[in-house]
């Protein structure tokens, strides 16, 4: 929870914990003007102003999740960093991160090596609504333990919880 109030004389924000200034600041970014975000700056978008206001926010459902599924397609770290980085925009707090599957081993496990160096890879994905069907195009890739620690931390500085799921197939 927070609050936040904005008038002529500047902005003041109000929070007990963590996540309540980690969400008062996506809301602050909420408030700007699309030209803030350009990566080219065009002239005469420096002059913008943030609407005077007040705001008392807290959330509604204390698990607000996402769950990507890289089991069956794999996303690169940088990949899943952007999804992190869009849930944290819209105040997600868990990220449901299924990493294993038929489909594919994505966690690097040091004491089984195979796992992830076998498992990780097919020949091809099943097309849809087409059983027995695949469509020959190589699929792939798996994280280290290092780039899992990696995004996870990138989560936690984004007030978001990891919830890692491994299947065993």
């Amino acid at each position: 929870a927070y609050t936040m109030s904005i008038t002529a004389d500047g902005i003041t924000i109000k929070a007990s914990e963590f996540g309540g200034w980690f969400y008062a600041l996506q809301t602050l970014k909420q408030l700007l003007p699309r030209e803030y975000f350009a990566t080219e700056k065009q002239s005469g978008s420096e002059d913008w102003s943030l609407p005077c206001l007040n705001i008392e926010d807290r959330p509604h459902l204390g698990h607000r999740g996402y769950m990507l599924d890289i089991a069956r397609h794999f996303f690169n770290k940088d990949e899943v960093k952007k999804v992190l980085d869009i849930m944290a925009l819209y105040k997600m707090n868990r990220f449901h991160w299924h990493l294993t599957d038929d489909q594919g081993w994505r966690i690097e496990i040091k004491k089984h090596p195979r796992l992830a160096a076998e498992g990780s890879k097919r020949k091809g994905t099943a097309i849809k609504n087409r059983p027995g069907e695949f469509d020959g195009i190589p699929h792939g890739g798996f994280y280290t333990q290092d780039e899992a620690r990696d995004i996870i931390a990138y989560a936690a500085d984004r007030n978001i919880t990891v919830i890692p799921e491994i299947d065993m197939p």
